[in-house]
């Protein structure tokens, strides 16, 4: 992971052991413009990186939610959208086959492609070969793949049609769903425009300045509104980092404990905020 604390908190999460040896630089990755261990250009707490990329800049990680029944997902970070997250993967094994895909969209089957797929687990290089020959390396395109179409994530189903995650999207008819538990960088700026003016939506999606409204939730003993709010626009990482250390005294259980360790341990605010 980014740091030592990093690696010890996945390992605590139980996190696949080959995302630690990814985020490790265990393995060779496909794409030269992949810097592990990520870059530190600040990210939000529920980031958990695996490595960044300095055209962007961007994130590739765990987006992991605490206090909340959501599963734990695979995101893009965009740090020049105000670190806005796109759902890429459900799993890692849907992560490592757009990794394979994105490469042989280039440079087709090549021995490099070979072995990395040898060493994270991939058998069906043929079958990504023939979406690749039809959609190239669309995310779209991945639904014909029976590991994507079993379980999409958002960014192959951008209108939601068998979308079973939880991140916040337009579904069949129109309205957004998934407000409930959604953070604020889930939804793209435009949309938080339009969700402010919906008054039965959460209220740290509609408020521009987080820290009083997480204050008071924290007052209430309102955990999960607490931590979304943390991941919602609206903050300076300095106080960020003060709000993340109260919520951690209120939650008293050790592995997010170490998240806060592990997060307020990098130098975030030399970046502002998001």
């Amino acid at each position: 992971m980014i740091n030592d604390l990093y690696d010890f908190l996945a390992k605590s999460l139980g996190l696949p052991e080959l995302a630690v040896s990814l985020a490790g630089g265990e393995i060779v990755m496909l794409n030269p413009d992949i810097m592990i261990p990520a870059k530190n250009y600040g990210f939000p707490p529920a980031l958990l990186p695996l490595w960044s990329e300095g055209s962007g800049p961007f994130y590739v990680g765990y987006w992991y939610h605490w206090f909340t029944s959501r599963q734990p997902t695979l995101v893009r970070c965009d740090v020049e959208a105000g670190y806005h997250v796109t759902e890429i993967a459900r799993t890692l094994e849907q992560l490592v086959r757009i990794q394979a895909l994105e490469a042989m969209s280039v440079d087709g089957i090549s021995p490099e492609l070979k072995a990395f797929a040898m060493r994270v687990g991939i058998e069906d290089l043929d079958l990504i070969d023939r979406i690749s020959l039809v959609t190239g390396d669309k995310p779209t395109g991945l639904i014909a793949h029976p590991l994507f179409a079993a379980d999409p994530p958002l960014d192959c189903v951008p209108c939601g049609l068998g979308y079973r995650g939880d991140f916040p999207h337009r579904n069949t008819e129109g309205p957004l769903v998934g407000l409930d538990t959604a953070a604020g960088l889930e939804i793209p700026a435009d949309l938080l425009g339009e969700i402010e003016s919906i008054e039965d939506a959460p209220r740290w999606l509609r408020v521009r300045e987080q820290r009083a409204l997480f204050e008071e939730c924290l007052q209430q003993g309102a955990l999960a509104e607490a931590w979304l709010s943390c991941n919602s626009p609206g903050w300076h990482f300095s106080d960020a980092k003060l709000a993340l250390a109260e919520l951690a005294n209120s939650a008293q259980t050790q592995a997010f404990s170490l998240l806060v360790s592990a997060w307020t341990s990098l130098l975030h605010e030399l970046n502002g905020g998001y």
